[in-house]
């Protein structure tokens, strides 16, 4: 009984400072929610079906891992897949590969596997992130619009990212196939610091992007 006594003594002496671990912990889940919820927002009116969208000449197809064979991992796989399902479809007619070498290389000879004439595929070697691939859009082709091609998670941020650097993007999820059964946690959880940071380049402190574009010319 004493024990209980003194325990409970100990928990309304300290309750002023669980308050404030409680206040502060809500706050700081706040913060790193609240962007994801800002950039879902504003892309959800620009994200639609294969069905939904229209006829746009560019899809930028952005990179994932590849094995170490040299092919496109599943997740890679089913954006390229997902663009030419569009290609065919007559929603897109030139396929943009975006990532970090040799990336985009494989990106097209799989493209090219499915019967997408390779005239019709673009490079860009230097899409090392998202903000660099959107980047390298508006700046080294010139994209004034363009569907952009990747999983359902990272649409909210891609299409906010090429928006607000000049494209008008419209977003088409490519969620064809299962993927491992932790894997949306982790992209979730990748994809909320991520957001943090694109919104601190395009707002904060943008990032030095000459390398984006030296490895776009130079590729």
């Amino acid at each position: 009984m004493q024990y209980g006594k003194i325990f409970r003594m100990q928990i309304q002496n300290n309750k002023p400072l669980l308050s404030r671990l409680i206040r502060w912990g809500i706050l700081g889940i706040l913060i790193l929610i609240l962007p994801r919820i800002v950039t879902t927002l504003a892309a959800f009116p620009h994200t639609k079906s294969p069905e939904q969208v229209s006829y746009t000449q560019y899809g930028l197809v952005l990179a994932a891992e590849t094995t170490p064979q040299g092919r496109p991992s599943a997740v890679l796989r089913d954006r390229i897949q997902r663009a030419v399902e569009l290609y065919f479809a007559g929603k897109i007619s030139t396929l943009v590969m975006s990532g970090q070498a040799p990336e985009p290389a494989i990106m097209r000879e799989y493209a090219v596997s499915l019967g997408i004439p390779p005239e019709d595929i673009l490079l860009d070697n230097g899409g090392l992130r998202t903000y660099a691939t959107c980047y390298n859009a508006a700046t080294q082709l010139d994209l004034k619009e363009a569907i952009v091609i990747t999983q359902a998670y990272h649409l909210p941020r891609t299409v906010f990212l090429c928006r607000a650097l000049g494209i008008d993007a419209t977003g088409v999820a490519a969620n064809h196939g299962r993927y491992w059964r932790g894997s949306g946690l982790a992209w979730n959880i990748r994809e909320t610091l991520a957001t943090i940071l694109a919104l601190q380049d395009l707002y904060i402190n943008p990032p030095d992007t000459s390398e984006y574009t030296t490895l776009f010319q130079e590729g």
